[in-house]
């Protein structure tokens, strides 16, 4: 019996493979293994003008990103208690702080 197209997509899209090779059963699913590609923004990603959030300027080991900054987010906080960075702007009914790409790109080259 052939796949629809749609069911076909969605067996593709979250990588699941139809097998016959198992004995219990005679259309079995068995999942794909793909390792994970490591996230990448590098800091050409960032038009002029963009915000950015902390999550963006440090780095951080654990998903493997780098950062814009080689810094972790302790010293970026540390950065702007004592005014090496400035405070940054609150987004509108959040509480989320976000920093001009310029501002952040500058602090790059004055370390």
């Amino acid at each position: 019996m052939p796949l629809s197209a749609g069911f076909a997509q969605a067996l593709h899209f979250f990588r699941i493979e139809l097998s016959t090779d198992h004995l219990a059963l005679p259309w079995s699913i068995v999942m794909k293994s793909h390792p994970p590609e490591p996230p990448s923004r590098p800091i050409t990603s960032f038009p002029p003008g963009a915000l950015v959030r902390t999550s963006d300027i440090c780095r951080d080991p654990r998903r493997g990103y780098a950062g814009i900054l080689p810094i972790d987010r302790s010293t970026w906080h540390r950065w702007v208690k004592s005014g090496k960075a400035p405070a940054g702007r609150c987004l509108a009914g959040t509480s989320t702080r976000v920093w001009e790409i310029e501002v952040v790109r500058s602090l790059g080259t004055m370390q």
